[in-house]
C-alpha cells in the first residue's frame, strides 16, 4: 500500500482586508438578500398597538396601527373577543395582513 507523501499546502498569509472579505463570504449570517439562511429563523414583525377605530357593514373592523395610524381593514372575524370600536390592540402586520391580535386592555381603560 502506498502512502501519499505529498505536504499539504500551506495556507496563505493573514493580510488583514483581505481576511475580512472571505469572513464575510464565509458567514451565515451575512448570506445575500436572495439566499435565505436555513439555520436562522424568520423572525415575526416587532408587535404594534392599534386601535379599532370602526366597524363598517357589521362585517369589517378598521383598524388605525402604530404612530403613523395607518389604516387597515379586517374581517370581525378575526377579532380578539371582547374586541369592540375604541377597543385598543396589540397586533403584527404581515405581508398577509393583521395577524396575532389580542386586546390591549390597559390602553383601552386608559383611553376611556
Amino acid at each position: 500500500m502506498e502512502t501519499n507523501t505529498t505536504p499539504n499546502p500551506e495556507p496563505e498569509p493573514n493580510t488583514g482586508s483581505k481576511e475580512l472579505a472571505s469572513e464575510a463570504t464565509n458567514n451565515p449570517l451575512s448570506a445575500p438578500a436572495g439566499n435565505p439562511v436555513s439555520a436562522k429563523k424568520a423572525r415575526n414583525p416587532r408587535r404594534q398597538k392599534a386601535v379599532i377605530d370602526r366597524i363598517e357593514e357589521g362585517r369589517f373592523a378598521v383598524l388605525l396601527v402604530g404612530r403613523k395610524q395607518l389604516e387597515k381593514v379586517v374581517p370581525v372575524e378575526q377579532l380578539p373577543e371582547g374586541a369592540k370600536a375604541g377597543s385598543w390592540l396589540k397586533v403584527r402586520v404581515m405581508e398577509d395582513g393583521v395577524k396575532d391580535m389580542m386586546v390591549d386592555e390597559e390602553e383601552t381603560q386608559a383611553a376611556r
